[in-house]
């Protein structure tokens, strides 16, 4: 597994007790306490509390206090690192990852809750998707141990029926993680594109582990009308992007992954509550991380390596380098007699760039043309064109006799 949690990253998990209790609702504010620290056990009694008035005027001495001596500060993402150190996951608040189906969410939570386990945290996975052997598998090809899950550190559910226990279970947890918000909503009686219905599920599961000091990573869907495009959205009402109070992230296939095929995806960022991230993006989209998917004999490596910084051509203009990248990938394989209008479906994405990014590739010898049927433009792929040629410098002209049938 890439991506080492740095040492002493859960120190900086726990979140004040005065800042919590001043920001949840009574009825989860008085569930948990808890610690954060390596050694929090499994077994840690729920501490109850009075109350808070709501509706009422608090008293917020204790936390005026914190500010003055600077023992209260902006909370810093602390979970799931790039391979450049950037951490990306708040303590104490909810996350949504949205993308299609093997985009690989299930994979970069399983990195997350992979490094917290090893920093000494407890990690809770609730599984609406799919099954413990699938769970394991998983686990175990991404690095960990099966008897992890015999110490009471790493807490895998299936739920059903009752959801009583939850307040129990994420006593004491890091990391909780929610797989999927559709799922778990649906077994739970809620319809999440009804406004009220999906406010109810998430105070009931969200924000209930929140309370106990957890960071929440919910899984989600894009709808399927959107799928084999850049993800913008989940399923449901817009009030799930509204809910969160950490970060929203889109994560983008790239290029497919899959046992013994290296694959890779686009995490953007949709939403940053904490505001701590964006400075860490690059372009407009706010790519926060190119995820690398590498299966070999031992399992599957996921990383999350810094995006590669926005490229400009000798004139100062932009280029279209994740396009350009896009759709030399969807060109190799054969195919024949391809427009750009079979490249605009077959890439997704904006339109309006396509058409510029194959012109480029085509410019610099990556895309070569010929008259197809009708008199039309049909292109083929001269050489395999990758966005990290323009930062190392290899980008350039194909050698001699490259050409291959028209596949655009």
């Amino acid at each position: 597994m890439s991506g080492t949690t740095p040492a002493g990253s859960l120190d900086a998990l726990d979140a004040s007790d005065a800042y919590r209790r001043a920001n949840e609702p009574a009825e989860l504010v008085a569930m948990i306490g808890t610690s954060l620290t390596p050694e929090a056990d499994r077994g840690a009694e729920l501490v109850t509390a009075e109350p808070h008035e709501c509706w009422h005027r608090g008293d917020f001495t204790e936390l005026v206090r914190q500010i003055k001596a600077g023992e209260l500060k902006a909370r810093e993402p602390t979970m799931l690192h790039r391979t450049d150190g950037l951490a990306i996951l708040y303590p104490g608040k909810d996350h949504a990852l949205i993308g299609a189906s093997e985009a690989g969410k299930s994979w970069v939570a399983l990195l997350a809750a992979l490094e917290v386990y090893r920093a000494g945290g407890v990690v809770v996975w609730a599984d609406w998707e799919d099954d413990e052997t699938t769970f394991l598998l998983r686990w175990v090809a991404i690095g960990g141990d099966p008897d992890d899950l015999l110490t009471g550190r790493l807490v895998y559910i299936v739920p059903e029926g009752d959801p009583s226990p939850w307040p129990e279970l994420v006593a004491g947890a890091a990391l909780v993680v929610i797989d999927t918000v559709e799922e778990s909503a649906a077994t739970m009686g809620y319809e999440t594109d009804k406004r009220h219905q999906y406010s109810a599920w998430n105070r009931a599961v969200v924000r209930c582990a929140i309370a106990a000091g957890a960071a929440v990573l919910i899984l989600d869907h894009v709808p399927k009308s959107r799928e084999g495009g850049p993800p913008r959205e989940g399923i449901g009402t817009v009030t799930k992007l509204n809910k969160i109070r950490g970060a929203v992230f889109m994560l983008e296939t790239v290029t497919p992954f899959g046992e013994g095929k290296d694959g890779r995806s686009r995490l953007t960022i949709s939403k940053d509550r904490g505001g701590k991230l964006g400075r860490h993006s690059e372009g407009k989209r706010r790519v926060l991380a190119e995820v690398t998917f590498t299966s070999d004999d031992d399992g599957l490596t996921v990383a999350l390596d810094p995006p590669p910084p926005t490229t400009t051509d000798s004139t100062g203009s932009k280029r279209l380098t994740g396009y350009m990248e896009r759709i030399s990938r969807w060109a190799e394989p054969e195919r024949s007699h391809r427009s750009k209008a079979a490249a605009e479906r077959g890439v997704g994405g904006t339109p309006r760039y396509v058409g510029p990014a194959v012109n480029t590739l085509c410019e610099e010898g990556y895309l070569t043309t010929e008259t197809g049927p009708g008199g039309h433009t049909v292109y083929a792929s001269a050489k395999p064109y990758r966005e990290a040629d323009d930062l190392t410098g290899t980008a350039g002209a194909p050698t001699a006799g490259g050409g291959q049938d028209p596949i655009i």
